[in-house]
């Protein structure tokens, strides 16, 4: 009986550590979802609505950009999409941004990420994260070589894209004048363990995207940083949704100590957010990121 015993606990514990070990070494795959399009295809599909390449100083196609049709824009707002969207799936955003209904005129600028669509790369936090401050580096150096003032910039996260914009604003904190998060998370690590709970997900991840610790850092004392404000950020929370439980977007809300607003939407799930460019929270975001980033001095790059 005891040795019975002792071979199905062995079998047991084999089949667990097998399973943490694939966890680990295949967990890039249950985190990201890219899938891969010929560079001409996706040129086609964005030219029929209305985005142009954007590309960066080196030439490299990086995403899409919609500049608003009665330039010059006075804001700019860079989309980080989610880790099962694409860029050029995000033109829903330029009939938000540049609805009728908006008071102020808004440049929208869909980042791609590395090894999504056409752009090569593999994903990873370090990537994702890099190719943001890139593309905000680059945006800024160009706004010196023009003679109007330069557009306000902000940025739009969903998801993981929400963490993606958490760390590059807590390491270009004078670059970034507010944020919109769409179901964003507290940490990785705090939604891995709730979905995974059996699995020891904390010492597991490689990549923690922990948007709590990046906030926090863009709050406390930076070496040779003179404090302009934080940037206000406005929430919005699918009441039903099933991938973000609400207690980690409600986390990541309440311990945020600059300017700060949520909106939810009590049906939503993860993919049903109503994104009717005529929804009035719409105007709402954009009135209160303007209104509460109008005392922040962006820094010039």
């Amino acid at each position: 009986m005891i040795k019975t015993l002792c071979v199905l606990f062995g079998g047991v514990l084999a089949f667990y550590l097998g399973l943490v070990l694939l966890v680990y070494v295949f967990q890039r795959r249950m985190i990201y979802y890219p899938s891969r399009f010929a560079e001409s295809e996706v040129l086609t599909e964005t030219a029929d609505v209305g985005l142009q390449p954007w590309r960066n100083s080196k030439g490299e196609l990086i995403g899409w950009v919609a500049h608003h049709p009665k330039p010059p824009a006075n804001s700019r707002i860079i989309v980080l999409h989610g880790n099962a969207n694409h860029a050029h799936w995000c033109d829903y955003y330029v009939s938000a941004f540049q609805s009728s209904l908006q008071p102020h005129r808004w440049d929208v600028y869909l980042l791609e990420y590395p090894g999504y669509a056409s752009r090569p790369g593999t994903p990873s936090e370090t990537t994702l994260v890099n190719a943001a401050l890139e593309a905000l580096d680059d945006l800024k150096a160009g706004d010196k070589l023009k003679s109007i003032p330069p557009p306000r910039t902000y940025f739009l996260g969903e998801s993981i894209g929400a963490a993606v914009a958490s760390q590059v604003a807590a390491q270009r904190p004078d670059s970034v004048a507010g944020m919109f998060f769409i179901a964003p998370f507290n940490n990785l690590a705090d939604l891995g363990a709730a979905h995974m709970p059996i699995l020891p997900v904390r010492w597991l991840l490689k990549d923690r995207y922990a948007s709590d610790e990046a906030l926090q850092k863009l709050a406390g004392p930076r070496e040779g940083h003179t404090p302009t404000g934080l940037p206000p950020i406005a929430f919005l929370m699918g009441g039903r949704d099933e991938v973000i439980p609400n207690r980690f977007t409600q986390k990541l809300y309440d311990n945020y100590h600059g300017p700060k607003k949520l909106w939810l939407q009590p049906l939503a799930t993860h993919n049903t957010f109503n994104f009717d460019p005529t929804a009035p929270f719409w105007k709402e975001v954009t009135e209160f990121l303007f209104k509460e980033s109008e005392g922040r001095k962006q820094k010039p790059e």
